[in-house]
């Protein structure tokens, strides 16, 4: 799988809520036109049928035990990214991303 930064952005109307209970994130209200995810550790990307990232969700229990960094992410634009699958996509099965789970870090 191969990931490409696209310019497309369209002006979605959904706030990313993390519920602190349930250790885990969704979209509200949720987005329409998703097909299947790609998982990033526990954390599902929801994608469209070609790939396109649409918004998080699901669980993401090391929120609480991210690894603390003094880093800042630096000024960044609106871009959108994309999956390309060598397969088409198959409705409701995710595609794990990384086979080790990655660090996470917060500031």
């Amino acid at each position: 799988m191969r990931i490409e930064v696209c310019t497309d952005w369209d002006e979605d109307s959904f706030q990313l809520v993390y519920r602190e209970a349930e250790h885990s994130f969704m979209a509200v209200p949720k987005p329409s036109g998703g097909i299947t995810s790609v998982l990033v550790n526990d954390l599902q990307l929801e994608v469209d049928d070609r790939g396109t990232v649409l918004y998080a969700w699901g669980l993401f229990p090391r929120a609480e035990k991210c690894n603390p960094t003094t880093l800042r992410p630096p000024n960044a634009k609106r871009l959108r990214l994309r999956f390309v699958h060598e397969e088409d996509w198959t409705p409701g099965v995710s595609t794990r991303l990384n086979k080790q789970p990655w660090n996470v870090f917060a500031n």
